[in-house]
C-alpha cells in the first residue's frame, strides 16, 4: 500500500514537473514575440518622427483660378520641397512659391493656376523633399482639377 502510494505521489509530481517546464517555455517564447513586437514598434515610431510626408490638394477658386496646396501630413521639417506639374495639357500658372525651402509639421503653402477652355480635368504632380530619415523623397499624385 505505501508503495502504491509513493507510486501516484511520483507520478502526480512528474507531471506536475513536466507541466511547469512546458507552460514556462510557452511563456518564455510568448514574451520573446512580445518583445520583439515591441522593440519592432520603438524602431518604427522613431523612423515615423523623422519622415516628413507631403501631399497636396486642389482648391477651387473662381473663374478657372485652382490653387494647389501643398501640405506637411509627417511628423518631420520637410526641406526643399518642389512640385512638378506632369502630364498632357498646358496650364497659366500664377504665384508658385517651388522650390520652398522647409515646411514644418501641419503646415502648407499654395499654388495658383489658371484654367482655360481645353484645360484637363486631371493633373499628374510629382512633389519632392528632403527630410531628416532620407534625401529625395517622392510621391506622385493625381489631382483633379
Amino acid at each position: 500500500m505505501d508503495i502504491l502510494n509513493l507510486l501516484i505521489a511520483g507520478t502526480a509530481l512528474l507531471i506536475s514537473v513536466f507541466t511547469y517546464f512546458v507552460h514556462d517555455r510557452r511563456l518564455k517564447q510568448q514574451e520573446m514575440q512580445i518583445n520583439a513586437y515591441q522593440l519592432q514598434k520603438q524602431k518604427d515610431e522613431a523612423i515615423e518622427e523623422k519622415k516628413a510626408v507631403i501631399r497636396a490638394n486642389v482648391i477651387k477658386g473662381e473663374k478657372g483660378r485652382r490653387i494647389i496646396k501643398v501640405y506637411n501630413a509627417g511628423k518631420a521639417i520637410a526641406n526643399n520641397i518642389d512640385i512638378k506639374l506632369l502630364g498632357d495639357g498646358e496650364f497659366i500658372g500664377g504665384s508658385n512659391p517651388f522650390p520652398y525651402e522647409f515646411l514644418n509639421p501641419q503646415d502648407g503653402t499654395e499654388m495658383s493656376l489658371f484654367m482655360y477652355i481645353g484645360s484637363p480635368d486631371k493633373l499628374l504632380v510629382e512633389l519632392t523633399w528632403d527630410d531628416e530619415y532620407q534625401r529625395n523623397n517622392k510621391h506622385r499624385q493625381m489631382l483633379t482639377l
